[in-house]
């Protein structure tokens, strides 16, 4: 015979179950604003019927409800493909951040720049030129080229300090890393306690996956989730994270209880990162695979291509520029002349070979004994000339502006293209995280509509509590009693 106070117990645990979804229900509205968090449900379920015999059969008579779990809403394929574009989106963001400083150390187009110190310096000689005994325009040269050439020496410098910056950003980015990786080991901990406990987490998935969103700005990230072989009764994830796009595997940074730390010789070189784990046992990491795939994607591989490529690129081409520039003035400026050991006008200032940042004016030249062209009336061939050697050397303002003007015209280009990408990367970035919010975000209208219901079942649940009470109120107190 079925108990009497079945009924009870069936509104009871009726109770506590829709206690428990207004509360899940209140803890996603309160955290509707919270960055991470994923919308949790409620998943009812029917509990164990109480079986009776009636009239020689058995009858099974349901005993309420009950909440079988409370999981995250999520999908795993739009956070795969959102971490991946959150890599690309933060690779070309840092390539446009710092290429558009490379393109202001340029000044272009200013009064300021580096290509109106060379029209400036082109303009002197040809004035020179025209007059070449003018002790004035002969100052002038000596001015243009020496501002000239600590334009020269301030985009070297500055060159030299971004790559220092680069560096320690590169350091900064691989200790940010190895934090992030420490942290996930670590939830990866508790996480696997609660499980093994029966329990679901959910709060702790928020904040490993949320870890490993803010990881894969800076690396490309790929997440593998399994179950432990070892409980075959329950579910026991195992969490695992390689660092690497689809084209390389085997670079793990953090597997279960097993973390891995990233390494490099402080060069910022591609070849100097390795995964080392607790043994000392390291692995490189791989930047590009040799038919130039690119295995990474994120702010730190766009710092590295940065510092080891695109930096040494545009060095070395004002570099090439500077040489050029030295080699064809000179070679000009001492043609023809009296003096069996002419003075270059460009010399090292440190006596190696001429550079980007080691040009400068000799200094035995002065306004008196600056040569201007190839016939004198003087001994040394010094003060005094027909302007052919300031009109020769004024001539090459063609050549020198064609090729830096080809210079800036492809760091314009280099940063228009990085914008475009970022730009682009940035709206399917925007679809990527609205689809997921669609999936994992809170509504706050649903999340209402979920409440009243909660609560309308709630109320009806503690009425039939009421309505049995008193059933057996008339039961105990009411019957049998005559009047």
């Amino acid at each position: 015979m079925r108990s009497t106070f079945a009924g009870l117990e069936l509104a009871k645990n009726a109770l506590a179950t829709y206690q428990y979804a207004i509360d899940t229900t209140g803890h996603n509205i309160s955290n509707a604003g919270t960055k991470g968090y994923t919308r949790q449900v409620s998943n009812l379920a029917t509990t164990m019927p109480n079986v009776i015999s009636s009239l020689g059969n058995d009858v099974s008579i349901g005993s309420g409800v009950t909440i079988e779990s409370i999981t995250r809403i999520r999908d795993i394929f739009i956070d795969r493909q959102f971490r991946w574009e959150t890599s690309k989106h933060d690779y070309w963001e840092e390539k446009l951040y710092f290429q558009s400083n490379i393109e202001a150390l340029f000044n272009e187009p200013t009064d300021d720049s580096l290509h109106n110190d060379l029209n400036k310096f082109w303009v002197a000689w040809s004035e020179l030129s025209k007059d070449p005994e003018n002790s004035g325009a002969r100052a002038v040269v000596l001015a243009r080229g020496q501002t000239l050439v600590d334009s020269f020496h301030r985009i070297a410098q500055q060159i030299t300090d971004l790559q220092n910056d680069l560096k320690i950003k590169i350091q900064s980015q691989v200790d940010l890393i190895n934090q992030y990786a420490t942290q996930i080991k670590n939830l990866n901990m508790q996480i696997k306690r609660a499980e093994v406990a029966g329990d679901i987490p959910n709060d702790l998935y928020d904040a490993r996956d949320q870890l490993v969103d803010e990881l894969s700005k800076i690396i490309s990230v790929r997440v593998t989730e399994t179950s432990d072989p070892n409980f075959t009764d329950r579910h026991v994830g195992i969490f695992k994270i390689e660092i690497a796009s689809e084209v390389a595997a085997d670079q793990v940074l953090v597997n279960d209880d097993q973390v891995w730390q990233l390494q490099g010789d402080g060069t910022g070189s591609p070849s100097s990162f390795s995964l080392v784990d607790s043994s000392g046992s390291s692995t490189p990491l791989i930047f590009e695979t040799p038919d130039g795939n690119i295995t990474q994607m994120g702010s730190l591989a766009a710092e590295i291509e940065l510092l080891n490529s695109y930096l040494p690129e545009i060095w070395n081409k004002l570099d090439e520029l500077v040489k050029n520039l030295a080699s064809k003035i000179n070679e000009i400026y001492i043609d023809n002349s009296s003096n069996p050991d002419p003075p270059p006008f460009f010399i090292s200032s440190d006596g190696s070979e001429i550079s980007l940042n080691n040009i400068a004016i000799n200094s035995g030249i002065t306004e008196d004994n600056l040569r201007t062209g190839y016939s004198s009336n003087t001994e040394d061939g010094g003060n005094v000339g027909d302007g052919s050697i300031a009109s020769d050397i004024a001539a090459l303002a063609g050549i020198f502006g064609e090729s830096y003007g080809a210079l800036i015209a492809k760091i314009g280009t280099d940063v228009q293209q990085s914008d475009r990408m970022t730009k682009g990367e940035a709206v399917l970035l925007n679809q990527l995280l609205n689809q997921k919010e669609s999936v994992a975000g809170v509504s706050l209208d649903e999340e209402m509509t979920n409440l009243i219901k909660f609560q309308k079942s709630y109320v009806a649940s503690a009425r039939i509590v009421t309505l049995i009470d008193d059933m057996l109120e008339k039961i105990i107190n009411g019957m049998g009693i005559t009047r």
